[in-house]
């Protein structure tokens, strides 16, 4: 909720931006206490009688207030100013508003206009295009689930895309500076916790089916001057999790006087497992299948695949590993069925083949991180970048994040 003093100099902003482009037919809804104010700024401060009062709960008890289906029948010129500064209800009023009259004929509060930017969609379930601020701030794709979690756009030509099945809680996706592109596919049953930084040109892509189990501390995504975050499928995340392609400031050579600190993409591949409190630093390159144990610290390293890595700074401390999802807590006996994958086989996963989560370099199925960072180049368009992040989504090779052979 907001606070009085910006509540009124909101509701001033909204009605001295339909009187300067000249519209006086103003409707108010609904007609609770940001309601009443408005009214009162109206009538007392610009000397404009409303066209018209709207609430359907209010309407039963006086003929001064209309219910939301007369818009329907009013003029084309009117202009309703949408009076709620409620965040749990505020885009359910908006959806009820989009059934009578244009959206463009809607006024929205400055300070909601995040919100409705956030989680605005059409009433059928289906793809999505369209839904865009004045400098092109687009939301694109299939319509997220969103439990308190927000969206800011501070900047231009900035584009969120989420696959169907996307959930997310707790978090807040914050796109500063220009160009920037967040592509976030169906995770898996729980909802993502998570706080995404994408700045100037730069790239998030979240894999398919990834999960985070952090409820109280999420996961960090600052993806900064063009250096990209991309996880491949399947990964698990703890919590309190960062990642940065970038130092957040800046760092110069004493003597050249040259920078020395410049962004460069980290890349996660398929079914990776990143514990808790780990930081992955610019440069950070993580095969398919490795582990990355907590508290680790990782910069400019090259995992190969099926590796386990731990330390600051990390290190290899075991190769030819793989890991599975299922908890090792339970009976004793349970964890004895448990010792060897055969027995993990037998009395958890009968269907999974011996080595369904180890990894080998082919040639033919590889697609080059290098490869992934020039189609994500800058200087291409938003609009060519996830275009180019949907083709990866078709090649779908169990070892197509593999990039050496495996060691003698």
């Amino acid at each position: 909720m907001l606070g009085m003093d910006q509540n009124i100099a909101d509701i001033r902003v909204c009605i001295e931006n339909l009187l300067q482009e000249g519209h006086r037919d103003i409707a108010i809804f609904p007609f609770g206490d940001v309601g009443m104010r408005v009214k009162q700024i109206l009538n007392e401060s610009y000397g404009i009688r409303e066209a018209m009062l709207c609430d359907n709960h209010l309407c039963r008890y006086t003929n001064e207030i209309q219910s939301i289906d007369s818009l329907a029948k009013r003029e084309k010129n009117l202009y309703v100013i949408l009076a709620s500064t409620n965040p749990e209800i505020y885009l359910d009023l908006k959806s009820s508003l989009l059934k009578y009259i244009d959206k463009s004929h809607i006024a929205e509060l400055d300070s909601m206009k995040p919100l409705s930017i956030e989680k605005e969609w059409r009433h059928e379930k289906t793809v999505y295009d369209g839904i865009a601020d004045a400098d092109g701030n687009r939301i694109k794709g299939h319509i997220p689930n969103l439990e308190n979690t927000t969206i800011k756009f501070c900047g231009k030509n900035n584009i969120l895309y989420c696959e169907e099945g996307v959930r997310l809680r707790d978090s807040q996706i914050s796109f500063w500076g220009d160009n920037g592109l967040i592509y976030l596919s169906k995770n898996r049953d729980e909802p993502l916790h998570m706080e995404m930084e994408c700045c100037d040109n730069s790239v998030i892509r979240i894999g398919k089916n990834n999960s985070v189990a952090g409820i109280r501390l999420p996961i960090h995504f600052h993806a900064r001057s063009g250096g990209h975050i991309f996880t491949g499928d399947d990964c698990m995340f703890s919590n309190s999790i960062v990642l940065w392609s970038g130092d957040g400031h800046l760092i110069y050579d004493v003597t050249s006087q040259e920078r020395t600190d410049h962004a460069e993409s980290i890349y996660i591949g398929d079914h990776v497992w990143i514990g808790h409190d780990v930081s992955l630093l610019h440069g950070t390159r993580i095969d398919s299948g490795s582990i990355i144990g907590s508290n680790s610290v990782l910069s400019h390293k090259i995992v190969h695949h099926n590796e386990c890595w731990a330390g600051n700074p990390a290190r290899r401390i075991r190769k030819s590993v793989f890991w599975t999802r299922e908890s090792d807590v339970g009976s004793q006996s349970k964890i004895q069925q448990v010792q060897t994958f055969e027995g993990y086989r037998k009395n958890c996963n009968p269907q999974c083949p011996p080595d369904y989560w180890c990894y080998e370099y082919h040639a033919d199925e590889t697609i080059s991180f290098d490869t992934i960072e020039e189609g994500l180049r800058v200087g291409k368009s938003n609009e060519d970048k996830l275009a180019f992040l949907i083709t990866i989504n078709e090649k779908i090779a169990k070892n197509r994040f593999v990039h050496f052979p495996n060691e003698d």
